[in-house]
Parts: structure tokens; sequence; C-alpha cells
């Protein structure tokens, strides 16, 4: 079918075998979707059981399942029963949340179905898009997005908007026998056409399918955060188990005994849940999204968006409403600007729904023209609008009489009427004046004589939402700088910046650029400094400051023919880096722009999140940290991004951060529990050995700790997160060190314990294990609470109650096993009594110690990364 794209339409109907007036039959079309498949990019899927299967080679499978081996070589069956039930439940739990996770994906992905009027049997359908064939006679109206690739038949014509494809900045005209690709969107008109190419055969097809198989996010934040923090646990666990096997092997120990014991400590030491724990948080998140009208495509996205400080935001629909409106007319001589509206709309026609005409049509009402009135004059004719006459014209018939009326581009307007000097000045300084203020500005006139007579100027802008001012001021609260990009000029993106309160420090890309006659001007001043400084090595400053300007005054007559040196181009570079980063906005941007200004933002530091819609836009949404597809977007624009919007405006994205920043709330919670846990029984249990020279719980319990621990952990996701005012970023040196001194708080309160236990009261070795295994599992889920906040544990919001009881039912299921002999020694209800008093009170000074840390590294942020060299 490559040659469909050269041919005439009628031809195109003869080589598809389809009919132009009733289209393909509904059985046709079902046979060609077999052939020439579903109009969609493929993407390769896993088999479930493969998934599954996979989890148990992974190293801390691995490491279980030799544990249970060594246990079964020993003799310790329950040990290996139990064992073998943390690696199912484990594997079980990690699947389930995986399945559900891609489960809530596929269905949200659902939300973002496009559908399209085709002809089948006859009639005109709404189908899927993914259902075209070649051969459907689709219908094309304003605002559709094309659905593939198209060949044009029919009367009329249409205006087509291929910026998203081509880069185009105004739109095209389309007629018979032109081809529509898919991904355009139709600006003005209707016309029928034929399905020529579908799928991965249509212009950008390629371009999606790299797209999705790129990978958006190699070495996102969130990865990151789990490798450095997964590597010390690693790095920590490794030395201290080698010290341990040191000291064993000195002492004569049992080596297959120790083996097996620190095959368990590992398991429970290294964040198994770590992965399923985030994965739950980040599921649940995007079902809220959902429900803000936000579709998530990555889950990692989610944290992003909550680290995002910079948010690049597209004027047009998302800070203002798409949708012209008329500001106060002007008229001049004997002319009203009643009369300038109602000449006007009798200059436009109404019907073709142009987003212009609607705008002046919509302010009849303002100025008292009633549409009884304008139905007594009857267009006879009308000329379009033409981008190249920049006109539109109609013949007007009232009574027994005729008139034309004009409108169009004020300076075509003007020239076609008959004008005094003084009448066109004031008019040139009006449309000038209104320029500036960011106007676009039209001009009216009437021929009722064979003359054409000025009549007035219609102002019309793109209004701002009105929540836009208010959202953006919420925002800016929560410690993210938002920017404007728009394709309109200065003027107007000057004037909404200050109405929206985003700030009047615009540039145009001209400015930004390298090639322009006033970048060279400035390379050839930094040029002048960079001879400066190496000819005053050897001459006097003035003689240097003189040759300088001499022979830079040299090369700017020249300059094409100059190689400016690699250094000074830099320098300039890094200039226009710290202009983008201070810069309120972005005018007279073309889609392939925001590259450029996501890059310089990113390498100034920021995390950036953009918003785009169009073809052009992707690689600026795959480059930003969190790509926003906005809605209407195209199909390759939602393809590049993380997250895709269902509703336009910029209050749903304000309410994806606060819900982002909740999901992170939680995953640090959990982050910060697990690594002070893993802290905590790695220390005491290297301390215990060393000192009293015996494994202080058995293996068997560490299994039940870790289960017990696994279990609330889940509801994390559930519960009630407090929205940050700053920008949450992984801070992982911070996390270290808040962790390591919460858990080395924590090795101390069990050794202490465990010390008077053993030393003092003299109890036996196997009632003190219990009493430091329930020690453990109270404690450890009490530092669940306070790893919620940065202040007192008090001051933040009460947990969920999913996750209370579920964290108070584990304790309670330990306390059970400790007081009853479950799998243990019985220790009785009031050595646990004691045991649950003893918790709290350390609970009450590990919160304290937390606030200290906290304040500690905020007036010492420089102590953090001494901290992690010293590592």
């Amino acid at each position: 079918m490559e040659n469909l794209e050269k041919m005439g339409y009628k031809q195109v109907a003869v080589e598809l075998n389809t009919n132009l007036k009733s289209g393909l039959s509904s059985a046709v079309a079902l046979n060609r979707l077999k052939v020439y498949g579903i109009n969609q990019i493929k993407e390769k899927e896993t088999p479930a059981w493969k998934k599954f299967l996979k989890r148990f080679t992974n190293s801390i499978s691995i490491l279980i399942e030799i544990a249970a081996i060594l246990s079964a070589i020993l003799g310790k069956w329950v040990d290996f029963f139990v064992i073998l039930s943390l690696l199912l439940i484990n594997v079980v739990i990690d699947f389930l949340q995986e399945y559900r996770a891609d489960s809530v994906i596929n269905e949200l992905k659902k939300k973002l179905k496009v559908t399209a009027n085709v002809i089948r049997d006859g009639k005109v359908i709404e189908i899927p898009v993914e259902k075209l064939v070649p051969g459907d006679i689709v219908v094309l109206h304003l605002g559709d997005i094309v659905p593939a690739d198209v060949k044009l038949f029919g009367e009329g014509y249409i205006l087509v908007d291929q910026s998203s494809l081509t880069g185009e900045s105004l739109p095209v005209t389309k007629k018979q026998d032109d081809l529509v690709y898919a991904g355009t969107l139709i600006k003005k008109g209707v016309i029928n056409g034929i399905v020529i190419k579908t799928g991965e055969k249509t212009k950008f097809g390629k371009n999606v399918q790299l797209i999705k198989k790129a990978e958006m996010h190699e070495t996102g934040h969130l990865h990151k955060m789990i490798i450095k923090i997964t590597d010390y646990l690693i790095l920590l666990t490794i030395f201290l188990m080698i010290f341990i096997f040191v000291v064993s092997l000195f002492r004569g120990g049992n080596i297959i005994e120790f083996i097996r014991f620190a095959l368990v400590l590992v398991v429970a030491s290294i964040p198994v849940a770590l992965p399923a724990v985030l994965s739950v948080t980040m599921v649940m998140g995007a079902l809220n999204l959902a429900k803000l009208k936000s579709i998530v495509k990555h889950l990692s996205s989610i944290q992003e968006l909550a680290s995002v400080d910079v948010l690049c935001v597209d004027k047009t629909g998302t800070l203002t409403r798409n949708k012209l409106k008329v500001y106060s007319p002007k008229s001049y001589g004997k002319f009203s600007k009643r009369d300038t509206i109602f000449y006007g709309v009798l200059a436009s026609k109404i019907e073709e729904k142009d987003p212009l005409e609607l705008a002046i049509y919509s302010a009849i009402k303002t100025v008292g023209i009633t549409k009884n009135e304008l139905a007594k004059y009857k267009q006879i004719s009308f000329i379009p609008f033409d981008p190249k006459t920049k006109r539109s014209e109609a013949v007007i018939k009232f009574d027994k009489g005729k008139f034309k009326v004009l409108k169009g581009a004020p300076q075509v307007v003007i020239s076609t009427c008959e004008l005094n000097y003084k009448t066109k000045q004031k008019i040139v300084t009006d449309v000038n004046s209104l320029a500036k203020r960011g106007f676009r500005t039209l001009g009216v006139a009437i021929n009722k004589t064979n003359k054409w007579v000025f009549v007035g100027l219609i102002p019309l802008y793109d209004p701002p939402r009105d929540d836009a001012a208010k959202t953006i001021k919420e925002i800016k609260k929560m410690g993210v700088n938002v920017k404007m990009i728009t394709g309109d000029n200065k003027a107007i993106a000057i004037e909404i910046g200050k109405i929206l309160g985003i700030g009047e420090k615009i540039y145009t890309i001209e400015e930004l650029s390298y090639d322009n006659k006033k970048e060279l001007m400035l390379l050839a001043k930094l040029l002048s400094e960079e001879i400066y400084k190496k000819l005053k090595k050897n001459v006097s400053d003035d003689k240097a400051e003189l040759f300088a300007d001499k022979i830079v005054e040299e090369i700017m007559k020249e300059f094409k023919y100059v190689k400016i040196p690699t250094g000074v181009v830099d320098k300039r570079k890094d200039e226009i880096i710290k202009v983008v980063a201070s810069a309120d906005g972005f005018a007279e941007v073309y889609p392939e722009d925001k590259f450029m200004i996501v890059s310089a933002l990113q390498t100034s530091g920021h995390i950036v999140g953009m918003t785009g819609d169009g073809v052009n836009d992707a690689p600026a949404l795959k480059k930003a940290d969190c790509g926003i597809a906005v809605d209407k977007a195209t199909n390759v624009a939602r393809a590049a991004s993380d997250i895709i919007l269902l509703s336009s405006g910029i209050r749903v994205i304000a309410n994806a951060i606060v819900e982002s920043r909740k999901i992170f709330k939680r995953m640090n919670t959990y982050v910060i529990f697990r690594i002070s846990e893993t802290i905590r029984v790695l220390f005491f249990m290297t301390l215990a050995i060393l000192v009293f020279n015996i494994y202080p719980i058995t293996p068997l319990m560490l299994v039940i700790l870790v289960l017990l621990n696994d279990i609330p952990i889940l509801m994390i996701a559930y519960d009630n997160a407090s929205v940050s005012k700053i920008v949450e970023k992984w801070n992982v040196p911070s996390i270290i060190i808040l962790t390591t001194t919460l858990g080395l708080s924590g090795v101390v309160s069990t050794f202490l314990l465990y010390y008077i236990t053993m030393v003092i009261l003299r109890l036996p070795l196997n009632i003190v294990s219990t009493l430091i295994f329930l020690k453990l599992a109270v404690a450890g889920h009490m530092t669940l609470y306070l790893a919620r906040h940065t202040k007192a544990f008090w001051d933040h919001p009460f947990p969920s109650l999913k996750l209370f009881l579920t964290l108070e039912g584990t304790q309670v299921v330990a306390t059970l096993f400790a007081v009853y002999g479950i799998l243990v020694t019985p220790i009785g209800w009031k050595l646990a009594g004691l045991v649950w008093g003893y918790a709290f009170v350390w609970f009450l000074i590990l919160d304290r110690v937390k606030i200290i840390m906290y304040e500690m590294m905020e007036k010492h942020k420089s102590f953090e990364k001494s901290f992690l060299r010293k590592l």
C-alpha cells in the first residue's frame, strides 16, 4: 500500500475495495482487522507464570532457599517449614502486588481510549480507533485527532494543525486528494476520508514504538535511592557477618549452624519487601490520582512528581481557557463599539465554528445586539479567512439593499480603506498599544457606496482560567517554581504572567539561542575578556585592554570566518543556563525548544515537570523527570509521558502534586522504619554474640519477626499522610544518618534489657530469648509510629484505621506467641507487660532523639555530606 499516498481518492477506493458512501461492511472490517491488526502499537508482555517463577531465582530468594536446605540438613524441620513459608509469602505478596499494579495501570489506560466516527454498513457510528482498518471511511470534525493516515475526499476543506508532527506553527489547509496523518489535529471544517494506513505503518508509528520501548527513567530518583540504601545495608550486613564468622571460628563454633543463622539474619536485614511496599503505596496513589483525572503510566513518576521543584506549564489550555474572548472594542468616526461588533459578526460565518468568529459572536450580548436583529441581515456570499490575504469578506442583503463587510488583520483592512493621515496614525497607534498588552486585534470595515470605510478594532485574548492565579499561588507555596511556556509573543506572555502572579521575567527563544547577531556580540565581549586576560600577562593593563578591543573590532568584521574558542562558548552556555533557571517563562516557543529548556533546568540541578501535547513535545516529555501529557494530547505525547491528564487546567496538576507528596511521605515512613530495624537487629545480634558468645534469639524467631513486620508495613499505603510544604526529595545521607542513629539507640535499649535479664536477674537463656523476641517485635512496630513525622509523633495525623489495627494486631500476635509459648518458650503475662512498658518508655526517648536529629541536620547540612564520605 506504499503507493496509495500518491493516488487520487477514487483510485484509492478501488484499490482498497471500499464504497465512498456506505463504507465497509462490518464483516469485511472484521476480516481486515484480523489481517492488518489493531490500529495501535503492540507491547510485548511477559506471561504471569514466568513472572511468578522468576521470583524464586533472585538473590534474596536464593538465600532463603539455602537457609531452608541447611535447616533440613541439621534436622530443624520446624525451622525448615517456617522458612519455606517465609519464602512463599514473600514471593506471593510481591507477585500479587505487581499483578495488582499492572491491573490498575491497564484499567487506568482504558480511560484513555480514543474513538473515531466511521461509516460502516451505510451508517455513521463511533468506534474505538484500535478497530479502524484500511478502507474505512472516517468523518473528520473540528477538534478531532486524526486516528490514522487518511486520504481526503468530498466537498469542503479542513484546517489541520500539524505542529505535533512537523513543527509548523500555523494550521494548513487540506482538501480533496490531500493526505492527513495520524496524530494531527483538526482545527476547522468537516470532511470525509479513506483510511490508508494504521498502527505501526502510519507516518509516526515507528516513533511511537521507539518511545514506548524506551526506558522512561533508567536511573530515576526512586531507583537510585533504593540502590543506595540496599547497597548500604548489604555492605553493613556482609561486614558484620564476616566479623561474627571470624569470632565464631576463633571460638570453635558450629560452622553449619552459623551459616544457617547468618543466612536468616541476612534475609531479616535486607529490605526484601521494599519493592513490594513501594509498589503497593504507589498503586494506591495511582488510584487516587485517577479520581483526580490524572492517569499514571509509570508508578515511579508519582515519586518524581513529589520531587519536582520546577513546573513548566503550557499557557494555552492549562493557564488559560484556550477560548478567545473579545476585549473592549474600539470604534472610529461616526461608528460605535456596537457597530464594530455588529459588522464583525456579519463578516463571519458562525457555522464554520472558527474559534475567532465564535468569540466575536459571543460578544453580541455585551453590546446589546440581539439574534433577532442579526436575523434581518442575510449573508448572500462569504469568502472565508485566508492566511495569505489575512481577511474574510461577506456580501449582506438587508431589505432591498446590499452592502459588503470585511474583517481581517488591521494592516490589511487599513490598506483597503481610504483614511486620512491623522485617523490612520490613530488606528496604528491603538493597534500597537493593544499588541504591547498582549491582544490579538482584528480590523472591521464596511462598504455601502463602493468605498471601504474603517469601522473599528476588535481586540481578542485568551483569558486566564478562573482558578489559575489561586492555584499557581498554592503550587508556589509548596515550593514549586512555575514557569510559563507559550508559542505566543512576548507581550502576551508578560501580560498573562502579570495577571497570574507568575512574573514578568519572560524570555523569547531567540534571546536564548546561540546563532543570532546579539549572541555573536555577547560572544565577542566574552572573547575580548579572554584576550585581555592573556595579554595582561605580558603588557600593562591599559595596553592589554586597547589591544583586546582592536582585535575584537577586527574579528567582528569577519566574525563568520572566526572559530570561537570552546571555552568561550561554554561560558556563554553557562550564562544561558542561569538565565533559564531564573526566568518566569518563555515565549515564542516551538515544541522542540522545550527539550533545551528542560536540559538547561536539569543542568542547574532542578527536578523538572513538563507539560506537552504534541509529537514534537515527546523528547522534552521524555527528558523531563516527570512528563505530563495534557488533556487531548496526541498518542505520541501520551506514550512519552509519565502522567496523562484527562481534564484541562492547572488545578488537576496541583491536585496531583498534593497526592504525590502524600505518597512520598508514606514511602519515606517505610524506608526510615525498615533501615532503623535492620540496624537495630544487626548490631544487637553482633554485640550479643561478641559479649556473651551466644545467639540471643533463634533463627526461627528471626523468621517470625520478618513475617510479623511484613504484614503491617503493606498497610502504610493506606496511611493518613500530611502534605509537605517543601519539595520532597530523597536525601540519602539524611536518611542514613537518622536511621543509623535511631537503630543504634534501639541497640542500646535492647542490649540493656538483655544485660539486665541475663546478668542481673540471671533468667534462663530460653526465657531471655523470648523476652528479646517480644521486645524487638513490640518496639519495632512502635518505630513505625515515630517514623511518620519529623516532629513529635502526636503532632502527626492519627494513623489510618487499617494501619493502626494491623500494627496493633501483629503486636498482639507476638505477645500471644511469647505468653503462651507458640514456637517459643512461654514467659507469661507479667514479663510480657514489663516488656511493653519498657518498650514504650524507650519509644518516647527515641521520638525525642528523632526530633533532635532532624533539627541538627537542618542546621548542619554539611554534616550529612561529610558523614557519607566517611562511609
